[in-house]
């Protein structure tokens, strides 16, 4: 196998999840109803109905966060992308987490097509679909921000390779981003060959 096959695999492979991770973030937004209705126009992807952010300042927003995040899955420096939403007094009370974690690198697949791993996004973006609809109603105000988690090497990065200069990253304290005794709502787990990709979410119990 030559390098120049893994490089594309590779590039591939990370395209698909980012991909996914928009597809994903916008079902927050959607069925979190952190945005009207309006402000989405339904779109087919994995053979099924989604809903897609048409509004320009947010569509910008997660394609920044999701730009870099790409830059960091690449160098396997990418432990999570988390969704906060954030009450009218700043409190967070819900944590929407798509944590990935690589086993080996260069990614490995005889999924030539990526049939398989489409068909497992499919299945997940579902399952976060109805897991998201159990969920209470949020309190008037409630807004949102994104989260990358990374290493101390993507730390670096962020600083100086793959920042860009007109959207720069804030390095939050641990302690600005808990909280108090959350309820968890596992939603799935699913193996990517030599990867895995799990979903869940944190509430605050008392909404």
């Amino acid at each position: 196998m030559s390098g120049r096959y893994k490089d594309d695999s590779l590039n591939s492979y990370t395209d698909i999840l980012i991909e996914f991770f928009e597809v994903a973030i916008y079902n927050i937004l959607y069925v979190r109803e952190l945005y009207p209705s309006t402000s989405f126009a339904r779109r087919k992807h994995y053979g099924i109905p989604i809903q897609v952010s048409i509004h320009p300042a947010v569509r910008k927003y997660i394609l920044n966060i999701l730009s870099t995040a790409k830059e960091l899955m690449k160098r396997n420096e990418l432990k999570k992308v988390s969704i906060n939403v954030i009450s009218s007094d700043s409190q967070i009370i819900e944590r929407h987490v798509l944590h990935v974690a690589r086993f080996k690198d260069p990614i490995r697949t005889d999924d030539i097509y990526y049939t398989r791993l489409e068909s497992s996004l499919r299945s997940l973006y579902l399952k976060q679909s109805v897991s998201l609809g159990n969920l209470k109603p949020l309190p008037q105000g409630s807004r949102f921000s994104a989260h990358l988690h990374t290493t101390e090497m993507g730390t670096s990065l962020l600083e100086d390779d793959i920042n860009p200069q007109d959207f720069p990253f804030v390095l939050v304290p641990e302690e600005e981003t808990k909280m108090s005794l959350p309820g968890i709502l596992p939603i799935s787990t699913i193996r990517l060959d030599n990867a895995r990709l799990a979903c869940y979410t944190l509430y605050e119990e008392k909404l």
